[in-house]
């Protein structure tokens, strides 16, 4: 899928999850997930220009810092990730728009922003907002902390708007 093209779809005022969901799908399969998680959407998300500027992180180096987690994780066991070929499964699938499950937290991150706003005047700060909101625990916080994001300051910024 392309990266192009839809940006304005998404921050149109009948924003919906679908878009949203679709790209969050291809980057777990990017990533080689068997389900979308909170990571995945956040990912998603870095496609709408509204939530990089508020991140100031782009995609690529959202991409980068997700995977050296995942090899971090998988030093910490004794496997060395540069040894494993991503699943070339996931490329095909991604083209044919493989619908993947979300994992509970990435469920309730969507539903909660739901509850929050409503479907009127849903856009994709409010999910952004929800993503960074979650437990510290969750992978997201994990990721922003990476990237040198202040998460707690985005959220407030989020808010204002």
């Amino acid at each position: 899928m392309s990266d192009r093209g839809r940006e304005g779809h998404r921050s149109a005022p009948s924003y919906s999850f679908g878009a949203t969901y679709m790209d969050a799908c291809e980057e777990a399969l990017r990533c080689g997930d068997r389900k979308v998680g909170n990571e995945h959407l956040l990912l998603a998300l870095l496609r709408d220009s509204t939530c990089r500027d508020s991140l100031g992180v782009d995609l690529d180096a959202a991409r980068r810092a997700l995977q050296a987690m995942d090899e971090d994780d998988l030093a910490a066991i004794g496997v060395d990730a540069r040894q494993c070929d991503a699943p070339p499964l996931a490329v095909h699938l991604s083209r044919f728009g493989a619908k993947l499950p979300l994992t509970p937290s990435a469920k309730g991150a969507l539903s909660d922003t739901v509850k929050t706003v409503g479907r009127r005047g849903l856009s994709p700060r409010h999910l952004l907002r929800q993503l960074l909101a979650r437990s510290d625990a969750d992978v997201v916080s994990a990721l922003v902390a990476r990237l040198g994001v202040d998460r707690l300051a985005v959220i407030a910024r989020l808010q204002e708007v």
